[in-house]
């Protein structure tokens, strides 16, 4: 199931992150204002087609169901398929689908994002989140979700920096922010090697991941399934500690119960093959 972006991001967080379409939307509606009075828009700025396609944009805008606005981007689509202001509309079918939590099209509507701008870093937030969560093990799907990983990556600062800090979050709350953000994106690095049995590359970044934010029970397991998995005797302790905190941690971020349960039965075979029996596995 997936879990919304407001679970690793806090709202404030997203809203900085929303900033550029938000701005885009605020200046297709004053060059909307603009034709509605019969003015030229200003020189190298996207225009409206007509009236229409404005008032329809404008509708989109103040539509509170999500349904009903994802019908009416569909006509937009329909028939303004040319439209000057493609990026507000891919970001605006992205939002949309966030706040209905359907994976697959958040997916494709961010890809549609970044096909017009490949920075956006919404988007790339999004691809990257979702690229462990659809377990799509195809080199597309891994190449796509190494490199907007990375995008994230490259974006932190700028991001990040105390100029764009919401005004009702404290420095050390933006910060922290970005460290969900970091941590996020290391996962998905981490998550992509994995697959791709690199398993230095993804300890790498699953120890990253961790380091940034704590609490996240499914990279601890995979840190400690990647470590075992080098079959490195020397390594095995430090694989089985993560194996074991991802089974006994209950906190945010935790895996579900029932998972917990599955990966202790896992620890304690590996464990026991390691150790002899199971004395010792509870300390």
């Amino acid at each position: 199931m997936l879990v919304s972006l407001k679970k690793i991001l806090s709202g404030a967080a997203i809203a900085a992150l929303l900033c550029a379409p938000t701005c885009a939307q605020g200046q297709a509606a004053q060059a909307g204002q603009a034709q509605g009075q019969g003015q030229a828009g200003q020189a190298g700025q996207p225009q409206w087609k007509d009236r229409a396609e404005y008032d329809l944009v404008e509708s989109i805008g103040k539509e509170q169901d999500p349904n009903k606005k994802i019908a009416l981007l569909n006509q937009w689509k329909e028939k303004y398929p040319g439209t000057e202001f493609k990026k507000l509309r891919a970001a605006m079918y992205l939002q949309t689908y966030q706040g209905l939590n359907q994976p697959a099209n958040i997916y494709s509507a961010a890809k549609e994002v970044l096909a017009i701008d490949p920075q956006d870093m919404f988007a790339l937030s999004m691809i990257s989140y979702l690229t462990p969560v659809l377990t799509n093990t195809s080199p597309d799907a891994l190449d796509t979700g190494g490199k907007a990983a990375q995008g994230v990556l490259s974006n932190l600062d700028a991001t990040f920096a105390a100029d764009k800090k919401p005004a009702q979050m404290s420095a050390e709350q933006w910060s922290q922010q970005r460290n969900l953000a970091e941590a996020q994106a290391h996962k998905t690095l981490g998550w992509v090697a994995m697959i791709r049995k690199n398993a230095a590359e993804a300890e790498d970044h699953f120890t990253k991941s961790l380091e940034k934010n704590a609490a996240q029970g499914d990279v601890s397991y995979w840190l400690g399934q990647t470590v075992m998995g080098e079959k490195k005797l020397e390594k095995y302790p430090l694989g089985m500690w993560h194996v074991a905190r991802a089974a006994s941690y209950d906190g945010p971020g935790a895996l579900p119960a029932q998972g917990r349960t599955q990966v202790n039965d896992y620890l304690t075979k590996a464990y026991t093959g390691y150790h002899g029996d199971t004395s010792g596995l509870d300390q």
